[in-house]
């Protein structure tokens, strides 16, 4: 834009931004963590470093183009941030679609480029607050969009040059990006968070901010006739990695055994899958795990999946009556569309496939669309939503309340169900039953840090307990007193049945641990479990201990309680042959 075509100028923005977040991912990350999950460094560096590789590939293309496959790559990448930024990407593609079609056509204006590069910065903000369903106040990266977007509505009416205007925008930005601090969260993993974000930053409203300014003095280099700041990142990798001409250096992680932060994920596959006895095979791009004799003519196929760090959940359960397929995001980070999408396909052989989700916002995202997109491939599929954390109010949340260890009750039942032949309809109002029907709550005595390394997502001090954590560390009811196991048990029973539905006595209970408790400790939990519940005139009639769905080394443990009929029982006890549980 700006005296030049609009392909080119895109295309140094796109590079801009890949280095800036390749720069900052580990800070970008620290700020995630005092309001999220602190995956957001890692998978912005990640989107957009795929963003810049899609944009040099597309060498002689146009603005259109550069931006839509920038979309495409960033979509890819999963997380919440995936399809948010690569929302907003896809919607200023098609601004610069209508305006500048032809790759060798010119901006001859600066009020014509500034005017394009507002309609673009508007139509992106409009499509994310569409697809999440945040606004400006709700502590997301919308309120440093938004302004900037106002900013250069703005300065396109008063005619000023791209650079300027750009200039503007990073102010307004940055402004909206500090009002932040004194926000209440409203969507994503941080508005669970209560006080414990309160003075914190949004982090990605903190890098749209960050990356309007590093364009801003591109431009403004660019306009004067000398090197930008930060050009010589543009033409390499500069940024991303630690250390000199693309050597990595190694960094030791406390509490973690790490070789590659980078490759952990597809390392521990590469480890499932040989550990597997032959169970399972492994598609590495777009990766998932299946079931190594899928697709299973006449069987619906459940696909579930998530962020990774929550081990055996969702790998360890995929096999013969329980999950066809199974897709790993990134730590903390759920997995892209294209993931779901390509183990769907993968592994459905007419019957239909059920998508089991827990509810959080990228999971949501990415299997919605997923479903749609698979759709489009004559791929027929339902989706049952886990929410089953009484620690958080539905009635209040945003989002509604977390998918923890009841994931695990849903897709034994279900995928049970689906083995003895039931069509999807069936298995589908199995799984939602279950859904609707089964309560946990977990308790916390340490806080979790990401192999990555980083703060804590949860700092708990000495001595201190938090009733109700979330799997990735989300903060829970309230911060307590350490005391004896047998009065937290208490407090996590009181919580679930009273939030439990139905009247039977007849339960099932899962005593699950998130990662760090030892196994003694579990069990020992477990008996204080069942004899309280005995206490309530509940009959334990089936249960299950030990570490199902973790968060990666938190010491603390969740229960969980669904109430049995007869059909239940009978899905509960039929065989299951998966890695992590065998019947």
């Amino acid at each position: 834009m700006d005296s030049a075509p609009a392909g080119p100028t895109v295309r140094s923005a796109i590079e801009v931004a890949a280095a800036h977040a390749g720069s900052n991912q580990k800070r970008y990350a620290e700020l995630d963590a005092a309001a999220g999950d602190g995956d957001f460094g890692p998978v912005l560096a990640r989107a957009l470093r795929s963003a810049r590789a899609a944009v040099r590939a597309e060498a002689a293309a146009g603005g259109a183009a550069v931006l839509t496959a920038a979309a495409d790559a960033v979509a890819g990448v999963g997380g919440t941030t995936g399809p948010i930024w690569g929302e907003g990407l896809l919607q200023a593609a098609g601004v610069l679609r209508d305006g500048t079609d032809d790759p060798g056509r010119d901006t001859t204006s600066a009020t014509s480029a500034t005017s394009l590069a507002a309609r673009a910065a508007r139509a992106a903000a409009d499509g994310i607050s569409a697809l999440g369903g945040a606004v400006v106040g709700d502590k997301t990266l919308l309120d440093a969009l938004v302004p900037a977007a106002d900013a250069l509505e703005r300065a396109a009416d008063d005619g000023t040059s791209l650079a300027d205007a750009v200039r503007a925008a990073a102010y307004a930005a940055q402004q909206g990006a500090a009002s932040t601090k004194d926000l209440d969260a409203k969507r994503g993993r941080a508005s669970y968070q209560g006080e414990a974000a309160a003075g914190a930053l949004d982090a990605g409203a903190v890098a749209i901010a960050e990356i309007l300014d590093a364009l801003a003095r591109h431009l403004a280099g660019a306009q004067a006739g000398a090197e930008a700041p930060g050009a010589e990142a543009l033409a390499t990798d500069e940024g991303d990695e630690p250390g000199a001409a693309g050597e990595q250096t190694w960094e030791a992680v406390p509490g973690h055994l790490v070789d590659d932060p980078q490759a952990l994920v597809d390392d521990a596959l590469a480890g499932l899958v040989a550990a597997s006895a032959g169970r399972l095979r492994w598609q590495p791009d777009p990766r998932f795990l299946a079931r190594a004799d899928a697709p299973v003519h006449g069987e619906v196929a459940l696909v579930s999946g998530g962020g990774s760090g929550h081990e055996p959940l969702h790998g360890g359960f995929v096999g013969p009556g329980m999950l066809a397929a199974a897709c790993p995001g990134e730590v903390f980070a759920s997995p892209s569309a294209a993931q779901v999408v390509a183990a769907m396909r993968g592994v459905d052989a007419g019957a239909g496939v059920l998508l089991v989700v827990k509810n959080y916002t990228g999971d949501v995202l990415n299997f919605r669309l997923a479903a749609e997109l698979a759709a489009a491939h004559g791929v027929r599929s339902e989706t049952v939503l886990v929410a089953d954390d009484v620690a958080v109010d539905g009635s209040t949340a945003t989002i509604g309340r977390r998918g923890v260890a009841g994931t695990v009750v849903v897709e034994k039942l279900a995928g049970a169900a689906a083995a003895r032949g039931d069509d999807l309809a069936a298995v589908t109002a199995v799984a939602r039953r279950v859904a609707d029907e089964v309560r946990s709550m977990g308790a916390a005595v340490s806080g979790v840090t990401l192999p990555t390394g980083g703060d804590p997502a949860i700092k708990l001090g000495e001595g201190e307990v938090e009733l109700g954590v979330g799997i990735h560390g989300e903060p829970g009811r309230e911060r307590i007193s350490a005391e004896p196991a047998a009065r937290l048990v208490d407090r996590l029973i009181d919580a679930v049945l009273a939030d439990l539905p139905g009247s039977g006595s007849d339960v099932l209970l899962v005593t699950n641990g998130l990662g760090g408790l030892p196994l003694l400790e579990l069990y020992a939990a477990h008996a204080h479990a069942v004899r309280r519940l005995e206490d309530e005139g509940l009959v334990i009639q089936r249960a299950l201990v030990g570490p199902f769905v973790t968060s990666l080394g938190m010491a603390g443990l969740s229960l969980t309680l669904l109430r049995l009929d007869a059909e239940l029982r009978q899905l509960w006890d039929a065989p299951v042959d998966t890695t992590a549980w065998r019947s």
